[in-house]
């Protein structure tokens, strides 16, 4: 699924970036229902 993301990008910053994007993702999704 992240197949596509630079590796040299840290574990610690991905663990926090992707939870937040996909948090993101979801507000996004029902803030337009």
């Amino acid at each position: 699924m992240l197949d596509n993301y630079p590796p040299p990008l840290p574990k610690r910053l991905l663990s926090k970036v992707v939870p937040a994007f996909q948090f993101g993702v979801i507000g996004i999704m029902m803030a337009s229902e």
